[in-house]
C-alpha cells in the first residue's frame, strides 16, 4: 500500500531476503510467495518512484503467512 493514500502499488518487486524467493505485487498490490519453508523471514520490497521497505514475517509450520508492506513514494 502506498503510505497516506492507502492506495495498493502495483508492478512492486517482492523479494524474501536471502533466498531466490519472490514475486511481483498485481494490480490490487496482492503477490503469493510459493513454496517458503517455515521460518523467520525478511521481506523486501522495491519499485521505482518509491522507497525500499522490508518487514519481518514468521511462517508457521502450516506454511501460510500474510503480511502488508506501506511504501513512501520517494
Amino acid at each position: 500500500l502506498e503510505a497516506g493514500s492507502q492506495r495498493p502499488v502495483s508492478d512492486a518487486q517482492i523479494l524474501v531476503v536471502g533466498t531466490q524467493a519472490g514475486s511481483i505485487t498485481n494490480a490490487a498490490g496482492d503477490f503469493v510467495i510459493a513454496r517458503v519453508p517455515a521460518g523467520t523471514y525478511t521481506v523486501r520490497a522495491r519499485r521505482i518512484g518509491f522507497g525500499a521497505t522490508e518487514r519481518t514475517v514468521t511462517v508457521p509450520a502450516n506454511g501460510e503467512a500474510r503480511l502488508d508492506l506501506t511504501m513512501q513514494k520517494a
